[in-house]
């Protein structure tokens, strides 16, 4: 597995209804060696801080495999940091990836803590209204992570996978999860036995609290 490509977004207007608001989806990409932090790549402009960004979800990881879906699903013709990821890989695939799973590079260490819920801005960006019940039907979302040890990461990388070896709750559990809004009391507690961003974990959380009241 290694590193495709690396991608950093400016801020750019778009238009969502009648609100005009910034965002970083449209990235370009950097040849050169960048430094990841606890916060993610430098100069990676972040529209809605509210949804995106922060340490539990400082890098946001696409990969080949997941875009050759999309590619033959939708006929889509894809490109690397299309869907506004830092990091386009090889070999991985996002939806059988657990929460918890560490991406060990050269210098750089992250934590897999949950996939990325399609918004508006995704059906602006492609032109197409109907995108964000197609990248969700598709169920391949990428990777948000945790940042464990920062460094130095380059095109051309390579890196490893070391699973988590406790609970095993994968990127599509939480992705149909998040849909579906299981209420089962049981897999609510599975969920939160993982090391998921916080975004994510808050929820589950207030979910689970219900079973008290």
């Amino acid at each position: 597995m290694r590193v495709i490509r690396i991608n950093t977004g400016n801020a750019d207007s778009i238009k969502i209804g009648e609100n005009v608001q910034q965002t970083g989806l449209f990235k370009h990409s950097h040849h050169e060696s960048i430094w990841i932090g606890k916060d993610g790549l430098p100069n990676d402009f972040i529209g809605s801080e509210k949804h995106h960004g922060g340490p539990d979800q400082a890098v946001y990881i696409f990969t080949q495999p997941d875009y050759f879906q999309f590619e033959k699903l939708l006929g889509l013709k894809t490109t690397c940091g299309l869907f506004g990821e830092n990091l386009d890989v090889s070999i991985l695939e996002s939806h059988n990836t657990l929460i918890g799973d560490i991406l060990v590079f050269d210098q750089v260490k992250l934590e897999v803590t949950g996939p990325r819920f399609p918004c508006g801005t995704f059906s602006v960006g492609m032109n197409d209204p109907q995108f964000v019940k197609k990248f969700k039907e598709i169920g391949r979302p990428g990777l948000y992570c945790r940042v464990l040890e920062e460094g130095v990461i380059s095109q051309g990388d390579s890196f490893e996978v070391i699973r988590y070896p406790g609970t095993q709750v994968s990127i599509a559990d939480i992705f149909e999860d998040h849909y579906s809004k299981n209420a089962d009391r049981q897999i609510i507690e599975r969920f939160l036995s993982v090391p998921l961003a916080s975004r994510i974990r808050t929820p589950l959380e207030r979910r689970l609290l219900e079973f008290n009241n």
